[in-house]
Order: structure tokens, then sequence, then C-alpha cells
């Protein structure tokens, strides 16, 4: 938890599972941390809580819409007659004008955090707990860790996402660039292209001191052919893991229609750019296009190299892979026993509809498929290709697998109870044409969570 003013500082917190929030300060020589970037995930070992300040920044510059305002007409008839409507929109203009003034690059080093959980244990909550730390070139969004510390020693597996930007998405008023005429309005939301080849990578940690002792990424080839862009992995987790041998990860690819002007001018001059790679190079690669690769990035901690890649599919051009999940095989144990399934959309543009550019009269279509891949051999292809007429999504992040399908349970929670008393408070502050609005907007929520209910 990242807080504001006096408050600012890094916090573990914990849930007993009934009520109780417990909640340590983290502190790293005495002082408190204080997180510049984002906190996007956490690892735990036996022995350690491991925290890692993240890629993923957050400025003024993310609350600029991704749409312009001009085309957002559900949202505009929301404030028309509000007196606020025209500081709205100028504010969002003059954003929009100064938007390279109100971003800056991820930090190029990635910070992480170990606390021991011993200490979590002694110091009551409400106390400081002393982190030890360490840092590694290039920026992290995802990382992983096994369970198991041997003589003390933290093994983790990172994505070296280098000048990787996902909070820099598209605008829907991105004219500008480095490729003329190939942005379109329709791709607001879709975050640009990296502008460095991404690694994998793994680090022993001495647990007590914060010291590095091991650190490899993977070939530089291997990574420039298979994990171009990383994005998200998946591996056989019903059980905490206590060595990793096999790790699935999506390479997102490059396309040269998501490249905007303002990624290139923030990422040009990036630190760590490989030198068997340049600035030039990149950009030609870009505009040959990457397609997007699953792969098995395989891990032999007595070898040399530690990581190599032992299996992978490319994805067909037309196609757009992600969120991968896997799926063990019944009575299996092994780490390559069992399924990969990803999400896939049929779209030479990476837009999940067929419409206007507006995007106000979508006119779904049928694109959306879930691919099921054998784990053991991706090469191979997906096993099986599903889709459905009303099976529609866009872009999407990450997902679950549970072993049986199961009801959900019963929820004593009122939506309408909790918040009736507020929206009519709320609704009475505007015009009556507006206040009947907001009503009709929580009604459709209020259906939403009671038909839910009824179901259960």
């Amino acid at each position: 938890m990242i807080g504001l003013g006096q408050n600012d500082a890094l916090y573990a917190l914990r849930w007993d599972g009934h009520n109780r929030l417990n909640k340590w300060k983290i502190v790293y020589k005495g002082r408190a941390v204080k997180i510049r970037s984002t906190i996007h995930q956490m690892g735990i070992t036996e022995r350690y809580v491991i925290f890692a300040e993240t890629a993923f920044k957050l400025g003024v510059g993310s609350l600029i819409p991704a749409r312009n305002t001009k085309s957002q007409k559900p949202i505009k008839s929301w404030y028309q007659e509000l007196s606020l409507q025209k500081i709205f929109g100028l504010t969002f203009d003059w954003m929009r004008f100064h938007r390279k003034d109100l971003t800056f690059p991820q930090l190029p080093n990635t910070t992480f955090y170990i606390i021991p959980r011993t200490e979590l244990a002694r110091v009551k909550p409400g106390g400081s707990v002393e982190s030890k730390r360490f840092t590694i070139e290039g920026e992290c969004n995802h990382f992983l860790v096994e369970y198991k510390n041997s003589n003390d020693k933290i093994t983790i597996y990172a994505a070296l996402n280098k000048a990787s930007d996902a909070a820099e998405f598209i605008h829907g008023d991105d004219d500008s660039s480095p490729f003329p005429n190939t942005i379109r309005s329709g791709f607001a939301g879709i975050f640009s292209n990296g502008m460095a080849v991404n690694r994998p990578a793994i680090y022993v940690i001495d647990g007590k001191t914060g010291v590095k002792e091991k650190e490899e990424l993977l070939d530089f080839e291997e990574s420039k052919t298979y994990t171009w862009s990383l994005g998200l992995c998946t591996y056989r987790d019903d059980l905490p893991t206590p060595e990793f041998t096999d790790i699935y990860w999506l390479g997102f690819g490059a396309w040269k229609n998501i490249q905007t002007q303002l990624v290139y001018d923030l990422y040009k001059k990036y630190p760590y750019r490989d030198s068997r790679m340049t600035l030039a190079q990149v950009m030609e690669q870009i505009e040959q296009g990457v397609p997007t690769i699953l792969s098995r990035l395989h891990i032999d901690q007595s070898a040399k190299p530690m990581l190599s890649i032992a299996d992978s599919y490319r994805i067909p051009g037309n196609y757009f892979a992600n969120s991968p999940q896997f799926v063990p095989r019944k009575n299996s144990k092994g780490a390559t026993d069992g399924y990969i399934i990803c999400s896939a959309i049929n779209s030479d543009n990476l837009i999940s509809y067929l419409g206007d550019e507006s995007g106000e009269n979508p006119g779904w279509s049928d694109n959306s498929e879930l691919w099921v891949f054998d784990a053991k051999n991706l090469s191979q292809g997906p096993l099986c290709r599903l889709s459905h007429p009303k099976l529609n999504f866009s872009f999407t992040l990450h997902t679950a697998w549970l072993p049986n399908r199961a009801p959900s349970p019963t929820r004593a929670y009122d939506v309408r109870e909790d918040f009736h008393r507020l929206v009519e408070e709320a609704s009475k502050r505007y015009s009556q044409k507006v206040g009947k609005q907001m009503r009709d907007l929580f009604e459709q929520v209020y259906r939403e969570f009671e038909s839910d209910r009824k179901s259960v």
C-alpha cells in the first residue's frame, strides 16, 4: 500500500482470514521505503516476503482519456447540463496538448525489497520492519520466486521489460508516428511497442544480506527471436513451487501501426539498450513486424547456460494471443504435464469488433477464440481452437484455473441497501434529467447483483 503526504511509505498488510488487517511499515536502514513507481506484485518464500518496485509508472499523464472527448458521447451527455462541462473539456484539452510534458520514462532499474517472515512474526502490528534490498538493470513488471530457501538463498525469475512502457497507451488523437498514417483512432487504449529486446532472467540472492550472487539473462539471440516484448507467463502452480524447471512465456511481438512518436521519443536514449541491436535496427524490426510467440523457458541451474528456450510456437500473423494459463493433466505432477490455454483474437488490426472508427456502432464480430496447446509440444500448434458467436473479448490479461466448477458462495451483502441513500443524495445535486440518468444507471447495477444472488 502506498500512502500520500506524511504517510508516504511502503506497508506490508496481512489479513487474518476474518476481520483483522495487520500492518507493518517497511524501512531500509531505518528510513521509510518510498515508492516512486508502483508495486504490481509480491513474492512469498518459506522464509521471506519480496516486494519489487515494478516498471508500471503512474503519473498525471495517465489521467488523460484514451479517446478524444469529442467522440465520447456517452460521457459527454453526463456532464452536458453541468456547469463543469467547459472546465472538464478545457482541462483535458490542456493536458492533451501538454502530454509530452506530463509524462516521463519508466525507472530504468528495478529494486527488490526482502523482508524476513520471522521479523513480521516478531514485530507487533503497527511497528516497523527492516528490509534488505538489491537492484537489477532493466525494468521488470512480473517475477516469480522459488518457495525453497536452501542456505537462505532466494531464486527469482524476472521478465526484463526493457523500454516497454505499458502506461503509454495509444490515444485517439495519436497521429504522429515514425511510420506515418498507420495509427487508427480505433487503436485507442492499446499500448505501444517496446523499444528494446526483452529478456527473461534468473537471479540468486542471499536473503540475509541482499547480495546478488548469481545473474543470468536468456541468450540475446534467443531473446530477440522468442521474447521480443515479454507479456504474461504461466507455470504449474497447484502447489508452492520449490524449484522451477519450466516457465511458459508469451511474447507480444511488434506492429508498426501501434508505434507512437511519444514512446519513440521517451526511449530513444534508453540506457540499457544492447549494443547488438541499435535503435535503428529496433525500428527496422518493428516495421517488418514481430509475431506473438508462445515459448517454454527451460531452467537447469546446474548447466551453463541455465536458461534456454526448449519449445515454441509462432502465432499466425493475423492473430494476437495473450493470457496463457497452465492446466495440469489429471493425476499428473510434471512441470510440462498438462495444457496451455491462451486467448486469441483474429484481427489484422488488434481490434475485437467490426464497426465505425468511433466505436459507437461496433457490430460485434466472432473473432475471439481460446486455443489449447499440449504443454509438452507447443511447436505442433494448438490441439483445438474454441469459439462461440457470443464469445467476444479484446485485450485480455490475467487468468485463473479451478480444478472443479462450484457455485459461488451466497453473499449477504446487499448492493442496493449500501448505495441507495448515496445515489439519492447525489442525484438531487443536479438537474432532474441528470439525476434520473444517475438513478437509472444504478438500477442496472442493482439488477445485475440481484440476479447473480438469485442464481447462486
